[in-house]
């Protein structure tokens, strides 16, 4: 069975990239890749935003910013999404960071832990320097990656939570930590879609959890966000082609509360036919985010808050929004030139400014580290006039694109000046 599930995340890996990919821009995907929709979204939203795209020419390159190359955390299987937060947590004087984050760390699927991806949780003295919880008053700074232990593991017996913990986002409010992560999950008859006997695919779903110290959470009763048609219908999974109404696959949640309208956003990733895009929900501020009902969403479906646009971070610095996400930049329009290949590599970060976080526009994209041939994932972490942008770099190599190692193997930092990014 952990083959078949290695082969499914396998898959689940090339659903995101023809989502995001350059050469998918004018054209369906072919039949029988997973998420296969062939249908065109009619809609203002994507004719607009392309056709701005068009007419500002060959998308940004950003130069002005600071790479040291330098791994943060690194030995590790696969591992990405460093959600980066000042927030000292109880007993980690001294250390007045963390870094929530997850995928594999020893070997494929972390055999040994219920489920497949999980999320684990680093302390840092600075944003530089991490150790890994290892345990109950236990830290690894060595990165000796059999002691890390996960904070946040799938819950077997739940069917909309028993096989992928990823994609954290967490924000404290109140004294409370609150965390919205992605789910993949077997769906109500408990198969999965690889194992004989299912009848309903597989789900992908929002889950919620709130913590007292960040480190041992208690999971919300049921999805906090998911495309409801996508729970007992074969809409999604191992050799399941997707109709053309897809609109599901709801993942990689971006939490905060809003100070300024006073209440909580949440921006996540989901299929609206043709790509990973933005969607959007809000909650009223004394809202029980943890509850389904408690959450309006307002861009979904076939219209998306910004479109082929896959796993978006955004933060806030003074009154204005910043987004990152890991796009095919091809498909933005970066300069042929400069853009890496087709694939894999051609998803790079991009950045997009917003005045309101609801309507946005591309400031433009960077080109990866010397070393890798793509920097992905990318988390916003803001302080005293620096903006760090944290990203996981890419495995690659192989002659051919079926051995290219799509895994992660080092966790980085790129920084950028105020004065320069507030010129995006």
């Amino acid at each position: 069975m952990r083959k078949m599930a290695l082969a499914l995340v396998a898959i689940f890996c090339l659903a995101a990239l023809w989502c995001c990919s350059g050469e998918n821009r004018t054209q369906a995907p072919a039949e029988g890749g997973k998420n296969a929709a062939n249908s065109e979204i009619a809609g203002e939203t994507r004719e607009k935003q392309f056709t701005e795209e068009k007419e500002m020419g060959f998308l940004n390159l950003i130069t002005n910013i600071k790479r040291t190359e330098k791994n943060l955390l690194d030995g590790f299987c696969d591992m990405y999404h460093p959600t980066v937060k000042k927030e000292q947590l109880p007993g980690c004087e001294g250390y007045p960071y963390s870094m929530w984050f997850f995928g594999w760390s020893v070997t494929d699927t972390n055999p040994g832990y219920p489920g497949c991806d999980a999320i684990f949780l680093a302390r840092g003295k600075d944003p530089y320097t991490w150790e890994v919880w290892a345990g109950e008053d236990a830290w690894d700074g060595e990165m000796d990656i059999k002691k890390w232990v996960p904070i946040v593991t799938a819950d077997e017996g739940a069917w909309y939570d028993n096989w992928h913990n990823g994609d954290p986002s967490v924000v404290k409010k109140d004294g409370v930590y609150y965390m919205m992560y992605s789910s993949y999950a077997s769906g109500p008859d408990m198969k999965f879609s690889w194992e004989s006997g299912d009848v309903d695919g597989d789900l992908c779903c929002v889950m919620g959890a709130r913590s007292d110290d960040g480190i041992h959470w208690t999971k919300s009763g049921g999805p906090v966000l998911v495309w409801e048609p996508e729970i007992d219908a074969p809409y999604f999974g191992d050799k399941i082609v997707s109709p053309p109404d897809f609109r599901g696959l709801y993942h990689r949640p971006s939490l905060m509360f809003d100070e300024s309208i006073g209440k909580w956003r949440m921006w996540f990733d989901y299929n609206d036919g043709r790509y990973l895009s933005v969607g959007y929900a809000e909650a009223e501020a004394d809202a029980d985010i943890m509850q389904k009902s408690s959450w309006t969403e307002l861009r979904n479906g076939d219209d998306p808050m910004f479109q082929n646009f896959p796993n978006p971070d955004v933060i806030k610095i003074g009154g204005r929004y910043y987004m990152f996400s890991d796009p095919g930049v091809s498909g933005h329009g970066a300069d042929p030139g400069l853009a890496p290949p087709l694939g894999w590599p051609d998803r790079q970060i991009v950045v997009a400014v917003s005045d309101d976080g609801y309507e946005w526009r591309l400031a433009g994209w960077m080109l990866p580290d010397s070393d890798t041939p793509a920097n992905q994932i990318p988390c916003g972490y803001y302080e005293e006039g620096v903006l760090y942008i944290y990203y996981a770099a890419q495995i690659g190599g192989g002659k051919t694109p079926e051995q290219y190692n799509w895994r992660y193997d080092r966790i980085r930092v790129i920084e950028v000046e105020k004065e320069e990014f507030e010129k995006w």
